[in-house]
């Protein structure tokens, strides 16, 4: 940077690392908080915006690999077994 020069839109990350914020309901969260205080659901480190990220949700993929494999058993069933 030139001498003299201030970055002035150089955001507050003291800020940004005090707190966080539920990507479900938009609640404050502190840092350390694991789950929402508001909508009691699971929230992961935040991100460079302070937004807390969403975990892997494991259970609704492994549904739904549960409910294609089931279909695709069926339509085997109904239309290609002999």
């Amino acid at each position: 940077m030139p001498p003299g020069y201030r970055d002035v839109a150089a955001p507050n990350l003291t800020r940004l690392s005090v707190v966080k914020r539920c990507p479900y309901c938009s609640a404050n969260l502190k840092n350390s908080e694991t789950r929402c205080f508001s909508c009691n659901r699971k929230v992961g480190e935040p991100d460079r915006h302070g937004i807390a990220k969403k975990p892997f949700d494991w259970k609704g993929y492994g549904m739904s690999l549960l409910a294609t494999v089931a279909f695709i058993g069926f339509m085997w069933w109904a239309f290609f077994r002999k």
